[in-house]
């Protein structure tokens, strides 16, 4: 083997595959999908399955520098996200997250509402999957506090139930096992990481609360249209009232 040549097309020479203990003859090494080379520039290793680059997001939003009507996907997918309810929704709130990586500012959403060009329906056709983060300062967890929508009924994750993390697909409602009122009562900051992923392929739910699984089960896809809203479901009721931060949004 010429240790200059590159057999197997990943743009890494046979001399450095040897080096990173990849194999020269196969561009994906431990086969899950993304090339050595891929792998490598990522930080991640190329001889392990379980080891994947953490997939692009469609829109993130950090809060930090935004106008008073408009939040920028930071993504440049150009998904940004306009103010629907200005009265009740401020931008650039003193003392984000502390946690997360954008701690300045945050946004106060009182029965507040963000609209987005996002179109769902891919998430909600066929396999589609998603995944949906963000911090949260709740003000008010009783009643119906959903912080993912759509345009029309479908999607609608939150708070409900008196206080429990909720994931819905309009006609498959699932809470959390972990009732916030409780579980802020020993927290230092008010803020919670919440996290809600859906896989189209399984039709599998899940909740994360501070990166620990809160519920996982079987969960039918969206039942719904039109485009994701952040601050409310169903075209914008049952608003989040609450801080929130750092925002992202990814469709798998």
């Amino acid at each position: 083997t010429d240790p200059d040549a590159d057999d197997d097309g990943d743009g890494i020479s046979n001399a450095d595959e040897f080096l990173a203990g990849t194999n020269p003859t196969a561009s994906d090494t431990d086969g899950d999908g993304t090339s050595d080379s891929d792998e490598i520039a990522a930080g991640f290793d190329p001889t392990d399955a379980n080891s994947l680059p953490m997939p692009a997001a469609i829109a993130y939003y950090d809060f930090e520098g935004t106008s008073s009507s408009v939040v920028t996907d930071l993504t440049f997918n150009g998904n940004d996200a306009t103010v629907g309810k200005a009265a009740q929704t401020t931008l650039g709130v003193d003392g984000g997250a502390p946690a997360g990586g954008s701690p300045a500012t945050a946004a106060d959403l009182q029965d507040g509402l963000l609209t987005t060009p996002i179109d769902a329906t891919p998430i909600i056709g066929g396999e589609g999957s998603y995944t949906f983060t963000a911090w949260l300062k709740p003000s008010d967890l009783g009643g119906d506090k959903f912080l993912f929508g759509q345009t029309s009924q479908g999607i609608h994750n939150g708070i409900r139930s008196g206080g429990f993390l909720h994931q819905a697909h309009w006609g498959a409602d699932t809470n959390g096992a972990t009732n916030l009122n409780d579980y802020l009562a020993a927290d230092e900051d008010g803020w919670v990481h919440a996290a809600w992923t859906y896989d189209g392929a399984t039709d599998t739910g899940q909740i994360y609360l501070d990166g620990v699984i809160d519920y996982e089960g079987a969960k039918n896809s969206p039942n719904g249209s039109g485009n994701l809203i952040i601050g409310g479901s169903n075209g914008g009721g049952d608003n989040f009232r609450g801080l929130v931060d750092e925002i992202a949004v990814w469709s798998e």
